[in-house]
């Protein structure tokens, strides 16, 4: 009869270990999909940011037009606060009498793992015919983004 006892705790003892080993693997499985879920996150959040900046920076070209923009702004830069970790660069083809200019925008930057990343925008811009050569788009009053 004690035998049997003997027997039957060295089979708990090793039913505990079986067990405390799965739950180990299951933990490590859930914190490498999270971890990597995170990296995931960050990496849409910094994309988005860049579309962010492509698209202020196209809403400018809009506003002086694709010729004014090449001689009254620069063609890269840094991004406004708090975008600032964002570099752009602004390549503008004019094209024909009548045709479309090809505008390409380019936003870089430093991924959290330190890698370059970057963020192209291409697009077509009609020309502006029948606009006043300078008309005022400045706001009547600064804008508090």
């Amino acid at each position: 009869m004690v035998a049997a006892r003997v027997h039957h705790r060295g089979f708990l003892l090793v039913d505990v270990i079986v067990g405390t080993v799965l739950l180990g693997i299951a933990l490590g499985a859930i914190l490498a999909v999270s971890t990597r879920a995170l990296s995931m996150q960050r990496e849409a959040a910094d994309l988005r940011q860049a579309g962010m900046v492509a698209d202020e920076v196209m809403s400018t070209i809009h506003a002086y037009g694709t010729e004014e923009y090449t001689q009254v702004l620069r063609s890269r830069g840094r991004a406004s606060e708090p975008f600032e970790r964002f570099a752009y660069e602004v390549d503008i083809d004019t094209g024909r009498s009548g045709e479309a200019d090809e505008v390409n925008i380019r936003v870089t930057w430093q991924s959290a793992t330190g890698q370059p990343r970057s963020f192209v925008l291409d697009a077509l811009i009609a020309p502006r015919l029948g606009d006043d050569p300078d008309p005022n788009r400045q706001p009547p009053e600064a804008i508090d983004r």
